[in-house]
Order: C-alpha cells, then sequence, then structure tokens
C-alpha cells in the first residue's frame, strides 16, 4: 500500500482538477472568465497559504537559488492557466482539453532530450494508451476551431509538461507545499492581474452568493491539489505523474455527466477504458522509468 501513496495522491489531485471548470462556469454567467477566475483563486488561496506557513513555521524567505529556480518554475505555471483558459474563447472545451492534454508527450520528449531518460515498451504503450483515450473522450469535438485556439491549447500543454519536468529535476518538491505554492499563486495572481487589465478582462462578479464558490475553488485548487501533485510528484517521477494526469478528463468528464447532465457515449467508455489501462501498466511493479 506504501508503493501506492504517492500515484494515489496525484489521482486525487486530479479528481480535484478535473471538478474545477465546472465550478469555473458557474461564474461566468456573473462576469467570470478564465484569466479573472485565475486572479480570484490565487487572490483566495493566498492567505490560506500563508497562515499554513505560520502554523508550519515556514519562512517566507528562500535563498537566491531558490528564488530563482522558483522564477523559472513560474514559467511553467503561468502560462498554463491563461493559454488554456483563452483558448477556450476560440474552441470547444473538449478540443482545447484534447490538445492541452499533448502534455504527457511533451513531458516524455523533455526527459528524452534534456535528461537523456530512456523508455521502456511498457512506458511508451501507457503512452499511447493514455493519448487515445483523451482523444476518445473528446472525439465528438474534435472538429472546427481556430489556428489560434489550436496554438494556445497545445502551448498550455507545452508549459504545464515543463512545469512537471522541471519541478521534478530542479528539487523543489523537497520544499515544504505551503512555501511552494505560496509563491506559485503569488506568480498567477500578480501576471493574471495584470493581463486582466490589460484585455479588459477585469471585473468584480455581480452575485455575492457566487464568492463563496470562488474561495472554495482557490482552496481547492491552488492549496490541497497542488499540494497533493507536487507531493505525489516527488514519489513517482515526471513521467509517471504525467501518465497519472489524465485521469483528470475522466472525472471532467464524470461531473459533467452527474451535475450537467451530459451524456456517455461509448467510444468516451472506451477512453475511459484505456485510461485506466495507461495507468494500471504505470504502476505495475519494474515497469516505471527510474
Amino acid at each position: 500500500m506504501k508503493k501506492l501513496r504517492y500515484p494515489g495522491m496525484v489521482i486525487g489531485s486530479t479528481i480535484i482538477y478535473g471538478t474545477i471548470p465546472t465550478l469555473m462556469k458557474l461564474t461566468f454567467p456573473y462576469g467570470g472568465n478564465g484569466i479573472l477566475s485565475t486572479l480570484y483563486t490565487c487572490l483566495f488561496a493566498l492567505p490560506v497559504l500563508y497562515l499554513w506557513m505560520r502554523k508550519e513555521k515556514v519562512s517566507l524567505r528562500v535563498s537566491p537559488e531558490i528564488a530563482r529556480k522558483l522564477l523559472i518554475l513560474s514559467l511553467g505555471t503561468c502560462p498554463t492557466s491563461i493559454m488554456l483558459y483563452l483558448s477556450y474563447s476560440y474552441l470547444p472545451v473538449g478540443m482545447a482539453t484534447t490538445l492541452h492534454f499533448i502534455y504527457p508527450a511533451a513531458a516524455a520528449v523533455y526527459l528524452f532530450v534534456f535528461y537523456h531518460e530512456h523508455f521502456s515498451l511498457v512506458n511508451l504503450l501507457a503512452l499511447v494508451m493514455a493519448f487515445a483515450g483523451v482523444i476518445c473522450l473528446s472525439v465528438s469535438h474534435l472538429a472546427g476551431g481556430s489556428v489560434v485556439g489550436m496554438v494556445l491549447a497545445v502551448g498550455s500543454g507545452l508549459t504545464w509538461a515543463f512545469y512537471i519536468v522541471y519541478l521534478d529535476r530542479s528539487g523543489l518538491t523537497s520544499l515544504p507545499p505551503c512555501q511552494l505554492n505560496f509563491y506559485m499563486a503569488l506568480a498567477n495572481c500578480v501576471v493574471s492581474a495584470v493581463l486582466s487589465v490589460i484585455m479588459g478582462k477585469f471585473a468584480i462578479y455581480s452575485s455575492v452568493f457566487i464568492w463563496p464558490v470562488v474561495v472554495a475553488t482557490g482552496i481547492l485548487q491552488r492549496v490541497i491539489a497542488n499540494a497533493l501533485f507536487q507531493t505525489g510528484l516527488s514519489g513517482t517521477k515526471a513521467f509517471t505523474t504525467s501518465i497519472l494526469s489524465t485521469f483528470e478528463p475522466l472525472t471532467s468528464l464524470f461531473v459533467g455527466a452527474l451535475f450537467l447532465n451530459e451524456s456517455l457515449t461509448a467510444v468516451q467508455l472506451v477512453g475511459t477504458a484505456m485510461i485506466l489501462g495507461a495507468i494500471l501498466l504505470n504502476l505495475l511493479p519494474g515497469r516505471r522509468v527510474s
């Protein structure tokens, strides 16, 4: 059971990540948008993360070397959400999600090119199954869309792959999750605030009843899910984590079916089976990347 602890954390984080789009959609009728969602979720997560740091007696101060690494890591976290959310304006959400999930393949390429990591046939089979499964989940949305939207969605996948690989190889997973996520939320908050003003997307939600949803989303995503993901990554490595993360679209699919009355097709069920198969392949003893 101890061997499943870290993979379980990653899957737990992806379950939370998979519910976030549904929660975000609740804010859209009240003036919400993707960039604004990033801003507010980070803004409300910051005091929670700060109190967590105080409780754990973790200092805000970091060494110049850690500060440099955090700045580099923010190049992966900040563009990801913004590009993905912006792509929703040009593409169906399902198509954007499918293109975003290029990141397991991108992570494998980064690891091979920059870190000379090699993969077994089982690893590569899992990668193919995971990507094919994501396509099956969203095949009904893979028509139409603009080039701009496609570039944004693919770009979000490439930057997220960078985040996973760099977080793993930089040693930043050794930082307390409260400290790491405080600086990640701060970076995202600043960047999204500037962009929301420049792009004319800044707004105050028109209903007081939507704010508890926003606060809950910030805590779930930026505090709990991120901490689970980062801790899980420390015990599973980048490639396996990227495959486990494909559990996220499964969550989105079933949350949509349960709460938005979206139907499940036979092709989507096949995609579900393929993703679960890919995850199981990566959890087989001796089959994971070293």
